[in-house]
């Protein structure tokens, strides 16, 4: 830029003015922030206030100037040597002994260029930059640093983001400085602890989710009571359907009357095969006799009374039978000595040798019948009524018909037609089965089965059914397997009983169901959804916490909050969750409380309740508190106390304006000194000048730190490397109040 009228400096020094100009016009033309600053510098040193407030002298200056006047360089040397000698005593030898033709105007420049760039391209910005790069680790890990620092929802402040402890220094040393900035720091961690807090609490009221689930299960209570009830009327329905219709009495007086009906008429039918045959035709008895005389001849004495007296009186006597009979005579002692036969088998005093002879001579007069071989007509129509009759016999006579037919000796029945089906099927198992297929043999048709069916169906329901009509599952159970072989026989009766059981069996589980679904709603310790809803709101989560297995009651509660439509429930459930992570994360901080970070992610990292957590909460949920616990963390590291850096600037003031301050303030006191004594007074002046900027400096820098804990971009500005990084218009206009000079009169919309 053009540079004006030397000023009040320069009119002093115009040699030191000129060299001073040439260097600022050299820096201005590198552009950028280096350039605005060079420019911004020179405005600052033209005006008279900045020659008495805002200039600094380096204190060797004047000497470098003088030993460079000793070694006989013109005067632009000698005032060169003079800035340089502000800028590093490392310049001043090599200066000194430098001839004009080597160390020349050009190089001169450039060694002060070198020695400028990095103080006025941006002033205070330069130092505190600098102090936040050096804590930081250098430009790369602050640039890292800087790239932490975001729009952060929680209000966390620069240092807090860059989770740095360096950076939280700074944050804390600044706080020491300002008592107010330190009020507001402490009152904006607290509010963002409070806002993280209040972020953490994900889903809604756990009443919500209690006032549902005892909804449901009340609803499930009443459901499952109408499922048992449903049960119980398809088991009435079935059991009315396999019932009985009458009384074991009445079933067994109609099987008594089925059976006799049928004797009466085996009776009849057996007559009319008898009066077929020929009664009067004579037959001869030669077989019959000799067996006679066989039975005789065989006994001993002592044994002659067990031949039959009739077989004596009849086929051995003279005045018996003749060599030939009539069939009704022969028949008639056939008939006679079959039932001797039987008679002396019968009772306790049985008589087999009698039984023997008997049965051995009637057999010798069917073949004098010609029943034997049926080889006569006579003999065939024997064959056919006698195979009646022995059917007939064995039907009505034996098993368990001819033990209900059996008479007493008064004729009077020994079975009361009333107890025919108990002695008949009573015993249950094979015995039942026999004596049913007998019953079955003797009667007509099918007339027996529904009456014994029905006797059979009485007997089921007397054990599937108690005295009170409460189902006896088992006991039903117990009986058709005992029973078996006679249910088989009939098939529909084998289907209406089964389905009795069936039902029932459906009564007896639902009911067993239904009690423990029934103990475990309405027992709070039976079931994690019970324990949810039955206790506090505060308190509900412990049905997952305390619980022996955290994911599985999870699983049962969330199965359940699943369920509202609306998803208040489950919001219920995440809400008291979360409510608990925060209640185990809330610690003492004074008069109030906070969530620290680390009790906060030590809850989400528990074992124990890990996959209960996944449960309860979705993958992103999980995501944003563990964010959320990241943030609380942040906060943990802001209240501890963070390493000590020293003072919050910890830097020298701008050398390049200390350098040219104390050139001019040395010079102004040796004129005011007079002789002996200038030497004194210049020192002074310059050293006094030395301590006022380097205040001025420092405050500066330390007030744009203190800034920048509080301001996110300028914070981030200072992090950047601004020779290597372009920043953006408004991370410049943050930077820009700070430049050295005070009031800056270059613009910086274009500076990279």
């Amino acid at each position: 830029p053009a540079i004006a009228d030397p000023p009040i400096a320069g009119q002093i020094y115009p040699s030191w003015w000129t060299t001073f100009r040439g260097l600022f016009q050299s820096l201005a033309g590198t552009g950028g922030i280096l350039g605005g600053a060079a420019d911004d510098a020179y405005t600052a040193l033209a005006s008279r206030g900045g020659v008495t407030a805002e200039l600094a002298a380096g204190a060797g200056g004047q000497a470098a100037s003088d030993s460079a006047e000793r070694a006989g360089l013109p005067v632009w040397a000698q005032n060169t040597a003079g800035l340089a000698g502000g800028l590093g005593a490392g310049l001043i030898p090599a200066a000194g002994r430098m001839s004009p033709t080597v160390f020349g105007i050009t190089k001169a420049t450039a060694a002060a260029k070198r020695a400028l760039a990095p103080y006025t391209e941006s002033g205070a910005s330069e130092v505190a930059r600098q102090r936040l790069q050096d804590l930081a680790g250098g430009p790369e890990r602050a640039r890292e640093l800087a790239s932490r620092v975001q729009g952060d929802e929680f209000g966390l402040t620069p240092a807090q983001q860059t989770r740095d402890p360096n950076m939280l220094a700074i944050e804390q040393g600044a706080a020491e400085v300002d008592p107010k900035l330190r009020e507001r720091l402490n009152a904006r961690l607290e509010e963002s602890n409070r806002a993280a807090t209040e972020a953490a609490r994900l889903g809604g009221d756990p009443k919500g989710a209690q006032e549902f689930i005892v909804q449901r299960q009340e609803a499930a209570q009443v459901a499952i009571a109408k499922n048992v009830a449903a049960a119980m009327d398809r088991a009435d329905v079935a059991l009315a359907k396999a019932g009985p219709k009458r009384s074991e009495a009445e079933n067994s007086v109609i099987v008594s009357d089925e059976i006799r009906r049928a004797e009466k008429s085996a009776l009849e039918q057996e007559a009319t095969l008898w009066g077929q045959v020929p009664v009067v035709a004579m037959v001869r008895t030669s077989s019959a006799r000799a067996a006679a005389m066989d039975a005789t001849a065989s006994v001993s004495r002592a044994q002659a009374p067990d031949v039959p007296k009739v077989i004596k009186d009849l086929l051995i006597a003279e005045d018996g039978f003749a060599d030939q009979e009539t069939v009704k005579e022969t028949y008639g002692l056939y008939s006679e000595l079959r039932r001797v036969a039987r008679s002396a088998m019968a009772g306790n005093d049985q008589n087999k040798n009698k039984a023997r002879i008997a049965n051995n001579v009637a057999d010798a007069i069917l073949e004098d019948l010609g029943a034997v071989d049926g080889s006569t007509d006579v003999g065939r129509k024997i064959n056919q009524a006698r195979a009646f009759s022995r059917e007939m016999h064995e039907v009505f006579d034996r098993g368990v018909v001819g033990r209900l037919l059996k008479r007493t000796l008064d004729g009077d029945n020994q079975v009361d037609p009333q107890e025919t089906l108990k002695r008949a099927i009573g015993p249950g198992g094979v015995t039942a089965k026999v004596g049913a297929e007998g019953i079955q043999q003797a009667t007509i048709g099918n007339a027996a089965d529904e009456p014994i069916t029905d006797y059979i169906r009485r007997q089921f329901s007397d054990k599937v059914v108690d005295a009170s009509g409460k189902d006896r599952t088992g006991a039903g159970q117990k009986f058709v397997r005992d029973n078996s072989d006679l249910i088989a026989k009939y098939p529909q009766l084998e289907v209406d009983l089964q389905a009795v059981l069936g039902a029932q069996g459906a009564v007896a589980a639902r009911t067993g169901r239904a009690d423990t679904l029934n103990r475990s709603i309405g027992s709070p310790s039976a079931s994690a959804a019970g324990r949810f809803a039955s206790g506090p709101p505060d308190k509900a989560i412990d049905a997952i916490f305390k619980a022996d297995d955290p994911a599985a009651a999870a699983r049962s509660i969330i199965a359940t909050a699943r369920k509202d439509q609306t998803g208040a429930a489950l919001d219920g459930v995440k809400g008291a969750l979360s409510a608990r992570l925060i209640q185990q994360a809330r610690k003492p901080n004074g008069e109030t409380s906070i969530t620290v970070g680390q009790a906060f992610t030590a809850a989400l990292d528990d074992p124990r309740y890990v996959k209960a957590l996944g449960e309860v909460y979705s993958k992103d949920e999980l995501d944003r508190l563990r964010s959320i616990g990241a943030a609380f963390n942040k906060m943990d590291m802001a209240r501890k106390d963070a390493p000590s850096i020293g003072s919050l600037s910890a830097s020298s003031p701008n050398r390049v304006i200390e350098m040219v301050a104390r050139i001019v303030a040395a010079n102004h006191g040796a004129q005011m000194g007079n002789g002996g004594s200038s030497i004194q007074i210049a020192a002074m002046a310059s050293n006094r000048m030395k301590a006022l900027l380097g205040n001025l400096q420092n405050d500066k820098a330390a007030k744009m730190l203190m800034d920048a804990v509080e301001d996110p971009e300028l914070f981030k500005a200072l992090l950047t490397d601004t020779a290597t990084v372009k920043l953006s218009p408004k991370m410049r206009s943050k930077i820009a109040p700070y430049f050295l000079g005070g009031v800056s009169t270059y613009d910086f919309s274009g500076a990279e």
